[in-house]
């Protein structure tokens, strides 16, 4: 008979299991007094491993270099609750307080494209600076010219319009 009954215990489907462990999480939420909302996000990696993101916004305030340890607390609770499985991978996003606060200090206008270019290579000096935009023109304008050429040295015709005639009944022979 547990056979029967487990044979017809229904699986839970994407939503469902979203659904239930998006409560297990706002469950670890009250349980150390985190007010806000929460959502959950299935996640597959480059290597096919499955994963769930969690989104947490607060208005409280949770300090950056504290969040690694929050996401190690709200793993180990949400395996613990059988949610993520035995080795369930959990990536947790915080937006608190503060950075809410600071959305609002953005600049207003336009930013250019130089200017984010040059903020990216000061805060990553190692990395390789990318191509020019005149560069970019060039190689483009000189890649077409070649294709023109090649076209033009090839038995390539482009179709063209027929002339129209007039047509007069065949003589009968």
């Amino acid at each position: 008979m547990q056979f029967i009954q487990r044979a017809r215990w229904p699986v839970l489907t994407r939503e469902a299991r979203l659904r239930r462990l998006r409560g297990a999480a706002r469950l670890v939420m009250r349980h150390v007094g985190l007010a806000g909302q929460c959502d959950c996000v299935l996640t597959r990696d480059q290597w096919g491993q499955h994963g769930v993101l969690l989104h947490i916004e607060t208005p409280q305030c949770v300090p950056p270099a504290e969040r690694p340890q929050l996401q190690a607390y709200f793993q180990r609770k949400l395996c613990e609750l059988g949610e993520l499985g035995e080795r369930g991978l959990l990536r947790l996003h915080v937006v608190d307080g503060e950075d809410q606060a600071r959305v609002g200090e953005q600049p207003v206008g336009h930013v250019s494209s130089r200017r984010v270019a040059s903020m990216l290579r000061r805060a990553n000096p190692e990395a390789a600076p990318p191509p020019r935009q005149a560069d970019r023109v060039t190689q483009l304008r000189q890649h077409l010219s070649a294709r023109r050429r090649q076209r033009i040295d090839s038995d390539f015709a482009p179709l063209q319009g027929l002339t129209l005639t007039e047509l007069s009944p065949l003589a009968d022979a």
